[in-house]
């Protein structure tokens, strides 16, 4: 009788540690699911704060920067006999500290002068010449850019001719 009470004992036993494991295995699958979840949720989350921080930079960035081609405007109309002026040189001052916000926050002037014309990133109010080869004659409005967003593009003068 004693055999009987023994067996008994490690069939259940054996069931139980087998439900045990299955259940071990099902608790440890939905604990890697979540923490496969929960890196998924923090990679979006960061992709979510960069592109946001990007879209405010770039909202902020094309208000400010007909600020920054004011100043410069007026700096260009200043006769040179005053450039000596303090008037002058602190606007010189802010206008440069403009810039260097600008840059801190990754805006780029966009290269034109003298480059080949590119349509993505230039605008043409006048065409010059005849030929196929377009080359930027002259920038008449800075363009700027943030990574390759084109906040505002540069308007220019493009001159035609042959190679």
């Amino acid at each position: 009788m004693s055999e009987e009470v023994i067996k008994k004992p490690k069939k259940q036993s054996k069931k139980k540690t087998n439900q045990a494991q299955q259940q071990i295995n099902e608790l440890t699958e939905a604990l890697k699911r979540s923490k496969a979840d929960y890196v998924n949720q923090l990679r979006r989350t960061q992709e979510n704060e960069g592109l946001l921080r990007g879209k405010i930079t770039q909202s902020i960035t094309k208000e400010m920067i007909p600020v920054l081609d004011n100043i410069q405007r007026g700096l260009s109309a200043v006769p040179e006999d005053q450039y000596d002026s303090e008037l002058y040189k602190g606007f010189q001052k802010v206008s440069e500290q403009f810039q260097k916000a600008l840059d801190s926050v990754g805006v780029e002037e966009i290269e034109a002068d003298g480059q080949a014309f590119d349509p993505e990133t230039m605008e043409a109010v006048a065409v010059e010449g005849e030929g196929s080869h377009e080359i930027v004659s002259e920038v008449l409005q800075a363009g700027y850019r943030l990574g390759s967003y084109v906040i505002r593009p540069a308007v220019v003068k493009v001159a035609r001719h042959n190679d």
